[in-house]
């Protein structure tokens, strides 16, 4: 079976969201698997941060604009790298959810490669709100994907037939509705 217990952000209510140390406090609290974002910077360097931008001030700064360097400079201090999990996650004893934010085709194969080459092969799941990266996931077949969606009147089942999943999953942290509807009739037909 899955998880019972997921630390989102990598545990973001122990900690920085989406460090190293988080995860090792989730793990120590008892997490089973870690939600990850992972995105690309302009210089293909791959990175843990939720967002795609960063604001400072005035400021706004886009990750596809900005390298490593400069995006150190602006979260003032060091990535984390998306490499480091291959080898600190199993070690951790944790399974990885990873949320695919914003890539170029060439990112996610990477992405992909170091996953499936990996430890974590076994307990790594791909995710992604957009279907073009689940679409490619699942085309590659090395790993299981499941496709984020926020439409309320999205069918679960359809969604994963239409893209071959066999997961799903509503976010339903930007519109509280869809927690009352996950249970029922809804969670077992999803099930």
């Amino acid at each position: 079976g899955w998880a019972s217990v997921i630390a989102h952000r990598g545990g973001a209510a122990l900690g920085t969201t989406n460090s190293m140390h988080v995860m090792e406090l989730a793990a120590e609290s008892g997490a089973d698997v870690v939600e990850i974002d992972v995105q690309e910077l302009g210089d293909g360097s791959l990175v843990l941060f939720h967002d795609s931008k960063i604001v400072r001030g005035d400021q706004v700064s886009r990750l596809c604009d900005v390298g490593l360097e400069q995006f150190e400079d602006l979260v003032e201090g060091p990535a984390t790298p998306f490499s480091s999990l291959a080898d600190r996650l199993p070690a951790l004893g944790l399974g990885l959810y990873l949320d695919v934010k914003r890539v170029t085709a060439d990112g996610l194969a990477r992405i992909v490669d170091v996953l499936a080459e990996s430890a974590l092969s076994a307990t790594a799941v791909i995710g992604s709100f957009s279907s073009d990266v689940v679409s490619s996931v699942v085309a590659d077949g090395r790993l299981p994907a499941s496709l984020l969606y926020h439409d309320r009147d999205a069918d679960p089942v359809a969604l994963a037939a239409a893209l071959g999943i066999g997961i799903v999953h509503p976010c339903f942290d930007s519109d509280p509705w869809m927690v009352g509807r996950m249970a029922g009739p809804w969670m077992e037909r999803v099930h």
